[in-house]
């Protein structure tokens, strides 16, 4: 039986997991309103958990009320909000 020479040997490895951050924000507009974000798209966040966020090229103010790995963890919390 022929063998391939220019088969490529991949290796099957699996790549490591990159973890993704989550942030349950409300914003200083709207105290009321809350939305769970990537952490990556927050803005300037200070040691007082408030930051940037820009949404259909407008940028808003917002509180991080909340951060974590687990979208489902964030979801319970803003269940007892």
């Amino acid at each position: 039986m022929a063998t391939n020479i220019y088969a490529k040997h991949y290796t099957v490895e699996s790549k490591a997991r990159k973890t993704v951050k989550y942030a349950l924000i409300s914003y200083t507009s709207d105290p009321n309103t809350y939305s769970i974000v990537n952490y990556e798209r927050l803005l300037e966040v200070n040691a007082l958990n408030k930051a940037w966020i820009c949404e259909n090229d407008k940028m808003y103010r917002v509180s991080v009320d909340k951060t974590g790995n687990c979208v489902e963890h964030l979801e319970e919390s803003l269940s007892f909000l």
